[in-house]
């Protein structure tokens, strides 16, 4: 499960082809939409990717909802550079093993 605000999906979608991982974004964030969230997350491996260095949305998932992701399971990117598929690619693929 790919949980990606603030990255462009067709990045993300090029990135997960032929694994086994699906993708999730959230369109807005108020009002939050815990219930289906939680729903959707529940007992799944989760990672965070992020164009920030804090991991904000994590934080707001958290809060919302409960469900905390391990920062080894974020995938973040405060560069101001876009992330590329290959390289998010590689990345993935680490956490998911």
């Amino acid at each position: 499960m790919l949980f990606c605000p603030g990255v462009y999906k067709g990045t993300i979608l090029d990135s997960i082809k032929n694994l086994d991982a699906m993708f999730l974004q959230i369109i807005y964030m108020e009002p939050f939409p815990t219930q289906e969230i939680k729903n959707l997350l529940n007992k799944k491996n989760i990672i965070l990717v992020e164009n920030n260095s804090t991991a904000q949305l994590g934080q707001l998932l958290a809060e919302k909802t409960g469900i905390f992701i391990e920062d080894k399971n974020k995938i973040l990117r405060y560069d101001g550079r876009p992330f590329l598929c290959d390289e998010l690619n590689k990345e993935i693929k680490k956490r998911i093993k």
